[in-house]
């Protein structure tokens, strides 16, 4: 800690000192795109990007995966969220919606990109370091995005932790020369309804010019479309021997899987029994388990399941100094993608909502040879006191169970870049982080009092009557590092040498093997032009993700309860922990490598294949363990009751020998113009992957797949202009099978969903230059499909339901 403090106070220092410095040069300029960089609307290999090297680069110079996403991109296709975003790009597969807790959701080589991809606005971080991700909606700058760079592969070697899968990069549109304001008003089905605004300008002359930019989101939703009506077995993956078909919001899938899990065989066999001759005595069962439950054995009862989202946010720069004010707010029914015999499905108000505050002062000071920028940032995370989940059990809560959570961190970099000659650039530097968080607290029967978590502070509530202090835990952690890279070109070579080196006060960052005193994250990466249409590069890089608080003290103890003469009575004398911290996990470390080709077929046709090797050492995996009686003494239980009387409990896990591989073949081609008169264009993705998982438990299971990952990915998206002034644009995604997240067995082939083929479309017609409409449809086909699973535990539905046909319609006004 105090390694972490001396660093920001001398950098606060270096800051004052820089301040007395002329600001005519800004480091790391940003251009605005240019005619050359685009093609047909898409960003050309011609772009530069900062997020790859940390300096101003063509996306064609360097040895590393790259894709761009344009602003023109962005307003013709009307995207809202990052995860609108990341279904364009090349191997992503998305989850809209995903959970209440995570919002949407995007699977990134192979994991939760959420959690493992660094995501940035202006290239400072924005995910809160109590959930270790975020929550995806309508919040974030997604339409005033100037462009929106994604890297594939490890970077923690210039961005630190958290860059396990790639980095994410979302720069915002900034008056250059002119002043410029836009807006888009969209309606829809369901009654969707979003706004949102941008508006920039310039003060001042010569150098005491003040640039700003004011932008702003709104949105709503009255109900979520994801009402599937196909049956599924929603038994049979946990029991060979029996099969029943239901629909996915069916309780008896959970409920079935943990009697097969814990209970004896007679047991069993007599619910396989009454499946066969008398199925709603299984109902009576549930509901006497879950006395709040509503509905059939086929089908809980559903009613709207709203969201919201909204955005402020302004941008002020003098000089070299940029001040930027961010405040984002989300919101999303809690029960999605949960099982309906645990999670409620009846109430709209149970929500999860959560507002992030993000304050960022910039500093920015070039010379000849030398460049400099400073980022300092204060993060405020704070879930909405009313969020709440809708629980069927017996408990204190009536219904409805309150949580919490919170975060404050303060961000610290410091970046130089030295032009050592014409080809050689040198870029060094050290950040920090330091952070106060209050992670989920239990189930509570109120709604939480702010003022009973201070910042900076690891003073507890009082202890509750019956739990005491159990999912009480307030801690202040801090992570710092210092990297260096050195990029090089010249002629028909490029190359990327960079390492880095972080020390953190809450875990070892070398391993469960390493001794505690950080670790060395290296990035090496080459490229090689044969000629100006031809370049193969390759790479290989590490990195580090820290367990988050969310994820390390994830809390859930419930009363117990007697019947006596028909009626509930409290038992004092036992506890049931459904869900138990684990402080003793480790950080995830990934390796991976990539060796790729570029092949510019012509002016309008480009080629880019790829192989890669990723894998994640110490996987982080939810698991049922035993519930210790060490240390939850002789009054623990729960409801995963063993034949010999012990219990079992949720909590996530990881050990030395846990793993996660995959490897797989990327094409991604690119032809604009394809038919001119038309202005057709068609990108073609495909993804092959494989893999492997080694499970953290007592058997060091081996899965011989990788879960969530679908062997063959394909997207397909055309675009054309067939009169003046009109687009149209069709995205096709098809994937097949995949296995599901959580696993109670090493069976996993037997927990497979279903692939699927989506067709989303956008149309639009220019009136002029400043006013547009358009017309969206979603789910064109009006399939049913699965997403990602919510949560990855055994309370996640058989699969996460998707949107079906949504109409949407609006206007857009712009005026440069």
């Amino acid at each position: 800690m105090k390694k972490i403090y001396s660093l920001i106070i001398t950098t606060l220092l270096s800051v004052s000192a820089y301040a007395q410095i002329d600001t005519n040069k800004v480091f790391l300029p940003m251009d605005r795109l240019k005619a050359s960089d685009i093609v047909a609307g898409r960003a050309s290999t011609n772009v530069k990007v900062v997020s790859a090297s940390r300096s101003s680069k063509r996306v064609k110079d360097l040895p590393v995966t790259i894709h761009v996403i344009t602003q023109e991109e962005i307003r013709r296709n009307g995207y809202v969220t990052l995860v609108d975003v990341m279904k364009s790009v090349p191997g992503v597969r998305v989850s809209q919606p995903g959970s209440g807790l995570d919002g949407e959701t995007f699977l990134f080589r192979g994991q939760i990109g959420n959690y493992y991809t660094k995501i940035l606005i202006n290239n400072i971080p924005i995910q809160p370091s109590v959930s270790g991700g975020i929550a995806i909606g309508g919040q974030l700058p997604i339409a005033q995005a100037k462009q929106i760079e994604v890297i594939y592969g490890p970077a923690s070697a210039v961005y630190g932790a958290d860059a396990m899968t790639g980095v994410i990069n979302i720069i915002t549109d900034s008056p250059n020369s002119r002043s410029f304001a836009n807006a888009n008003v969209t309606l829809g089905e369901y009654g969707y309804q979003h706004f949102d605004f941008m508006a920039g300008g310039k003060l001042g002359r010569n150098k005491n010019v003040v640039k700003y930019t004011l932008y702003g989101n709104r949105g709503k939703r009255d109900d979520l479309n994801i009402r599937h009506d196909k049956k599924e077995d929603v038994i049979g993956s946990f029991d060979e021997r029996v099969s029943y078909e239901a629909n996915v919001y069916s309780p008896l899938s959970h409920f079935y899987a943990s009697n097969v899990v814990t209970a004896g065989a007679n047991r069993v066999r007599g619910y396989q029994a009454l499946l066969t001759n008398n199925p709603n005595q299984i109902l009576d069962s549930i509901q006497f388990y879950y006395p709040g439950y509503e509905g059939t054995l086929d089908q809980a009862v559903i009613n709207a399941l709203p969201q919201e989202n909204s955005l402020f946010g302004g941008q002020i720069e003098y000089r070299g100094f940029t001040f930027s004010y961010n405040n984002m707010y989300r919101k999303n029914h809690s029960s999605l993608g949960r099982t309906t015999d645990i999670f409620s499905y009846t109430n709209p108000d149970n929500f999860i909502a959560d507002r992030i505050q993000r304050y960022t002062l910039s500093y920015n000071q070039s010379w000849k040879k030398f460049s400099i920028t400073t980022n300092a940032s204060y993060l405020r995370y704070r879930t909405d006191v009313s969020s709440s989940y809708g629980v069927n059990y017996a408990s204190l809560t009536d219904g409805r169970a309150y949580t919490y959570e919170a975060s404050d961190d303060f961000f610290l970099e410091v970046l130089g870049t030295y032009s050592i000659n014409k080809h050689m650039e040198l870029t060094a530097g050290f950040s920090g982080t330091i952070s106060s968080n209050l992670p989920p607290i239990n189930d509570a029967e109120n709604p939480f009092n702010p003022s009973d978590y201070t910042p900076f502070s690891t003073i507890k509530r009082p202890p509750h009557q019956l739990f005491g202090n159990f999912g009480d835990n307030p801690i202040i952690q801090g992570i710092s590092g210092y990297f260096m890279q050195l990029f090089y070109q010249k002629k028909n070579l490029s190359l990327i040498l960079g390492i880095r080196e972080d020390s953190s006060t809450e875990f070892d960052t070398r391993g469960q093997q390493q001794s505690r005193i950080g670790a060395f994250y290296p990035r090496v990466a080459m490229l090689y032009k044969f000629n100006e249409r031809v370049s193969v590069r390759g790479s290989y890089g590490r990195a580090f993700k820290s367990p988050s608080p969310r994820l390390t003290y994830g809390s859930l103890a419930l009363p117990v309860f007697d019947n006596t003469g028909g009626s509930r009575v409290l038992n004092p004398n036992f506890i049931q922990y459904e869900r138990v911290p684990n402080e003793l996990l480790q950080p995830e470390f990934s390796i991976s490598y990539e060796a790729g080709m570029r092949y510019n077929i012509s002016k309008n046709i480009d080629l880019d294949l790829m192989a890669y090797y990723n894998q994640i050492n110490q996987i982080i995996n939810q698991s049922l363990i035993r519930l210790s009686t060490t240390e939850f003494a002789a009054n623990g239980v729960s409801q995963f009751t063993l034949p010999n009387g012990d219990f079992l409990t949720r909590s996530p896990q990881n050990d030395a020998e846990s793993r996660s591989t995959l490897y797989g073949l990327q094409a991604t081609l690119r032809i604009s113009n394809l038919i001119p008169s038309l202005k057709l264009n068609t990108d073609i993705y495909l993804n092959y992957a494989e893999g492997e998982e080694v499970l953290p438990n007592e058997n060091d299971d081996r899965i011989a797949f990788h879960r969530m990952v679908p062997k063959l990915m394909a997207q397909i998206n055309f675009s054309l202009e067939p009169y003046k002034n009109v687009y149209l644009r069709f995205e096709n995604v098809m994937m097949t099978g995949w296995v599901r997240r959580f696993l109670p067995f090493v069976r996993g082939t037997q927990f497979l969903t279903d692939g699927y083929y989506n067709l989303d479309f956008i149309g639009r017609y220019q009136f002029n230059e400043n006013l547009g409409i358009f017309l969206k449809i979603r789910n064109v086909f009006n399939a049913q499909y699965a997403g990602i699973d919510a949560d990855g535990l055994d309370s996640d539905l058989v699969y996460n339901p998707q949107l079906m046909r949504n109409i949407q319609f609006g206007a857009s006004f712009q005026l440069d």
